[in-house]
């Protein structure tokens, strides 16, 4: 009570402490739920603060997507069901890479890997894991080499980096090591050290030496006189010990040793026991057999199914090819259109897609279906319609452009004539043509088409030729050789005509052919592709250029052989016609080709003095060579 009386004694006092105070917090009313329960339960008690119920957060149900689910969990709940002599089961039948990655799941499943495992799956599956095991194998029979683990024989098999320095790629066990090696760590590296024969020590005790060469655990490469050792003792990652039994320092120690070979590799090196070789030595020979018999199997099986996608692919490829033809002019379909087998399509090793099944019989069409033949799933509907339409076009085209009746050309053009007695008449004779010759080429596969059988085709330079209105160049892949004009033109003509008393005329077109091709190649080696791609105009300049070339070059063979007689008059040798004729023989390849691809020089004189000279002095020589022939001959 006295506390109370000095508080209403000291009103300022009360008043600063309700200062200080923090303002009530507002009291919360009831839920309508807990109001009610109140009231039924007792109606006269007091109201009290209680804090209200909270609110229960709704907690969303989990969709389950259908993607992949949690592998992990669903894993480890089947594996539980399943046994793990089921697992070893299931683990025999795997590759050696699906097998590593299942061993590496957990410990239980690393235990399982057996040696035989190992070996059967590598020999089966063949590739680099089979050739190691084989490379194993021929260190396992002799027991020279450190019994490996199952793991390690697993690892080895899917190996793709050198142990020794765990940088250079390698694929298999480094024949003569029995390490998965790089060749830089066998070579360079001093991963090997060889033992030379010629060592004085070797031939002093050379039997001894022998003996520990011959025996079986001792293990290395024997090349060029050398024999190859694992210069040092190796432990893999997991400390697990690799290589050879014997290295190179042991070859000196067991020569002396007083147990020998034997007592040696079971004293000092603590080489494992014979039997541990078995399981490697017996799971190979048992699953040898039947790796051969299930790859055989495999090949047939592979085999087969490439025949049968072959057979697919050239139905489907004959009826994209047949739909097309439908679409086609059908005056000229059934030759413009003509295919045949492709023989390499046929063959073993072929690829499918990469090989056309078949080969149409225009170049032009083949160029133009190749992608879909060999890949006929581009074939659309729309694309067939734009080929078609194409086709069509090209072939209109040659019609429009009067090129196979040589109309574009005026009656008084000079290779008019020329061109229209070797170019069929239509689109129709012009298939007819190319047919006939396909035929005889296939019946006589090494032999010259004849002159009378049209030698030309239909192909995409020439097609391209006839757009860009080069209409002679694009005819110059059909005739080849535009010389004979020479013959029948003037002014050369005439020149012709009047020297046919002295040379024939295999001799003139010959000539000719040559001063042809050293006008079109301007003195340079002539290619068969020089006129391609040239104007019309260019054509009637190079037969000017030819006309006034062959007209001053033919007459040199009535000068050269003056000027030979000339010289030669005085002289007494017994042969002396013989020779003259022999240096003035038109016919002569040498000759006939100085003369007809002359280029005259500046300052030449005019009798051509020194040209005849050259001539001369290497018709002396070809005529020296000819009587040395004859002499040896006698």
């Amino acid at each position: 009570m006295v506390k109370s009386e000095e508080i209403n004694e000291n009103p300022d006092d009360d008043a600063s402490e309700e200062d200080k105070k923090l303002p009530a917090k507002r009291k919360r009313t009831l839920s309508a739920k807990a109001a009610v329960n109140n009231s039924i339960e007792d109606s006269d008690s007091e109201y009290k603060d209680e804090p209200p119920a909270k609110k229960q957060r709704k907690v969303k149900a989990k969709k389950v997507g259908r993607g992949r689910q949690n592998n992990l969990k669903n894993g480890t709940r089947s594996s539980k069901a399943l046994p793990l002599d089921a697992m070893g089961i299931v683990m025999a039948f795997l590759s050696p890479r699906a097998m590593l990655n299942f061993s590496n799941t957990c410990k239980s499943l690393r235990e399982i890997v057996t040696t035989r495992m190992v070996v059967d799956s590598a020999l089966v599956h063949g590739g680099f894991a089979r050739r190691s095991i084989e490379e194993l194998q021929k260190f396992m029979v002799d027991k020279s080499l450190h019994v490996p683990s199952p793991l390690r024989l697993l690892r080895i098999c899917n190996g793709k980096m050198c142990e020794i320095c765990l940088c250079n790629k390698t694929n298999h066990v480094r024949p003569g090591t029995g390490l998965f090696a790089c060749w830089t760590c066998v070579s360079d590296r001093g991963l090997t050290k060889p033992f030379k024969r010629d060592w004085a020590r070797y031939r002093h005790n050379r039997a001894k030496y022998d003996a520990v060469f011959d025996h079986s655990r001792v293990g290395y490469a024997d090349y060029s006189r050398k024999l190859y050792f694992v210069n040092r003792r190796l432990t893999d990652a997991a400390g697990e010990r690799i290589g050879q039994l014997v290295t190179f320092s042991d070859v000196d120690s067991m020569v002396d040793y007083k147990g020998g070979v034997d007592g040696y590799l079971a004293d000092e090196l603590s080489a494992p026991p014979v039997a541990s070789y078995e399981e490697f030595n017996n799971s190979y020979n048992e699953s040898l057999d039947r790796a051969t018999r299930v790859i055989a199997e495999r090949e047939v099986a592979k085999k087969a199914k490439a025949a049968n996608n072959k057979q697919a692919k050239i139905l489907k490829v004959k009826k994209m090819i047949d739909d097309l033809t439908a679409l086609v002019d059908e005056r000229h379909r059934d030759s413009i259109m003509a295919c045949s087998a492709n023989p390499a399509f046929r063959q073993e090793h072929a690829k499918v897609t990469k090989t056309a099944a078949f080969k149409m019989s225009i170049p032009f069409i083949d160029d133009l279906l190749s992608p879909y033949i060999i890949n006929p799933s581009k074939m659309k509907v729309k694309i067939r319609r734009e080929l078609a339409a194409s086709i069509n076009a090209k072939l209109q085209m040659l019609v429009d452009k009067q090129i196979l009746s040589v109309d574009f050309l005026d009656d008084s053009h000079p290779y008019k004539t020329f061109l229209k007695e070797r170019t069929p008449a239509s689109v129709q004779l012009l298939l007819q043509a190319i047919s006939v010759s396909k035929e005889w080429r296939f019946a006589n596969p090494y032999q010259r088409l004849p002159t009378n059988m049209f030698p030309g085709t239909l192909s995409t330079k020439f097609i391209v030729g006839v757009e860009n209105d080069k209409l002679i160049s694009a005819l110059g892949l059909w005739v080849g050789d535009f010389s004979p004009v020479l013959m029948t033109t003037e002014p050369t003509a005439s020149l012709v005509a009047a020297f046919k008393s002295k040379f024939d005329g295999d001799f003139l077109e010959k000539f000719g052919r040559t001063v042809w091709e050293s006008v079109v190649s301007g003195g340079s080696y002539y290619w068969a592709s020089s006129l391609n791609d040239k104007t019309d105009a260019f054509f009637l300049d190079t037969l000017e250029k030819a006309h006034a070339a062959f007209g001053e070059r033919l007459p040199l063979f009535d000068q050269y052989e003056s000027y030979i007689k000339t010289k030669h008059e005085d002289s007494s040798d017994e042969r002396l016609d013989e020779m003259i004729a022999f240096l003035v023989k038109p016919s002569a390849f040498q000759t006939m080709n100085s003369i007809g691809r002359m280029k005259k020089r500046e300052n030449e004189d005019e009798d051509m003095g020194t040209f005849f000279a050259e001539l001369e002095s290497d018709g002396l020589r070809r005529w020296e060579l000819k009587i040395r022939r004859e002499q040896a001959n006698v």
